[in-house]
């Protein structure tokens, strides 16, 4: 088949990939000029376990805590409120549950999934991706501790490797933390992973194209067409269509575009932000991954780089960056980890990325309501460590193949009724 891609993210791209190792002909349209240049370039690049990360799945964020880092980029009326009540009846659906959801469980087996692609493509072709082993959620209060028990169980029940440590343990595990800080415990996460996302996109786009797939930059696609047995795809700027077998939006955070696709899905915006800063002193910085888990901020080793990910935006991003959510993640950095990062170099990036978030906290992967056009995307916090397993088991379902049951819980016509 002759298969469009919209998106260059590091959905888009294992997509691509995938697709051209089943013998497809893929034309990727991205609307920057390179591959990974909006939520894949500088995210906190937290694989495992899904469950965990901030912002994954209603029910599993804090109650009470790291609220002053989510705040409605647009107004509060409309659009956002009615997404934020779905979130919420998402979380309250998911206590009533045991916090072990259909959808939760989903997540983590195809995390797992993606995480034994990426290894075995990595092997196969003797790639480096900046990767560390091992997550630490900090815990600062009794009540953070004692909220981890539910959540232990439940990860035990989907067999992830978990242990909680006390203060002591914890600071034994990550020398790096400061004796200054307050802590009262860390749950710790062996098999946990973080890699470069980009730097991982890019290895990707590099063999995708060795495979025949073809990138055109700064296309932005305004609309998509079901047309007879193809799909027009209708550039902006340009009446002329891209004409195709097929279509897969990979395009993150654009509602627009389903919209104008025929697609009334109740996907958000979300904005979040990383601060990256040159490696100081290595004794001093995460051996891999730390998550505060009351402020659900990240600290990751990205190479010779330290980054701090966090905050949360809802709805159409303001143009100025959020100087209080900014202030917020430089304090905790040098809570944690003070004199880690080289906080007054040059080299300091601070960025602000967008994902699609779907009110039940997954993704939407699967055929739309028109055959001729498939989804991957709205994987909000998720994006890094589903890429590969969403995009082989897309690529099986355009096949006709066999796909696990549980891919059921993504599907984007679960929202049809």
């Amino acid at each position: 088949m002759d298969i469009a891609i919209v998106g260059a993210g590091i959905a888009g791209i294992a997509t691509a990939y995938e697709l051209a190792q089943d013998g497809h002909t893929v034309t990727v349209y991205e609307q920057h000029n390179a591959a990974a240049e909006g939520a894949s370039f500088a995210n906190a690049g937290w694989l495992s376990p899904t469950l965990l990360q901030p912002w994954s799945t209603p029910g599993w964020t804090p109650g009470g805590t790291g609220q002053t880092l989510v705040q409605a980029a647009g107004p509060w009326l409309g659009q956002n409120w009615r997404w934020l009540r779905r979130w919420k009846t998402a979380e309250r659906s998911a206590h009533k549950t045991g916090l072990l959801t259909t959808t939760a469980s989903a997540l983590e087996q195809l995390s797992a999934f993606s995480q034994q692609l990426r290894h075995e493509i990595s092997a196969a072709h003797e790639l480096s991706t900046e990767s560390h082993q091992s997550h630490l959620v900090l815990l600062r209060s009794a009540k953070e501790v004692q909220a981890m028990q539910p959540l232990l169980a439940a990860l035990a029940e989907m067999d992830v490797s978990a242990q909680l440590l006390d203060a002591a343990a914890a600071r034994a595990a990550e020398p790096g933390l400061s004796p200054e800080a307050t802590l009262a415990g860390a749950l710790q996460l062996s098999e946990g992973e973080t890699i470069n996302c980009r730097q991982w996109t890019q290895q990707l786009r590099q063999l995708a194209m060795h495979s025949g797939v073809r990138l055109q930059p700064h296309t932005t696609i305004r609309s998509v067409q079901s047309v007879g047995k193809q799909v027009h795809l209708l550039q902006e700027g340009d009446n002329a269509a891209h004409l195709h077998d097929a279509v897969v939006l990979c395009t993150g955070a654009n509602p627009d575009l389903l919209a104008a696709s025929g697609l009334r899905l109740p996907m958000m915006p979300l904005h979040g932000y990383s601060i990256s800063a040159p490696l100081r002193e290595p004794t001093h910085a995460p051996r891999a991954a730390a998550l505060d888990w009351g402020q659900q901020l990240v600290i990751s080793r990205i190479g010779q780089r330290i980054r701090i990910s966090g905050g949360a935006e809802l709805g159409t991003a303001p143009e100025a960056h959020n100087q209080a959510t900014l202030t917020r993640m430089y304090e905790a950095l040098n809570d944690w980890y003070p004199g880690a990062a080289q906080l007054s170099s040059p080299q300091v990036q601070i960025w602000r990325g967008t994902r699609g978030v779907m009110p039940d906290g997954a993704p939407l992967l699967g055929r739309g309501s028109q055959p001729q056009i498939w989804l991957n995307l709205a994987h909000g916090a998720h994006g890094a460590s589903l890429a590969n397993g969403c995009a082989r088991i897309l690529a099986d379902q355009i096949a006709g193949r066999a796909v696990p049951q549980e891919v059921q819980a993504l599907s984007p016509m679960r929202f049809s009724s």
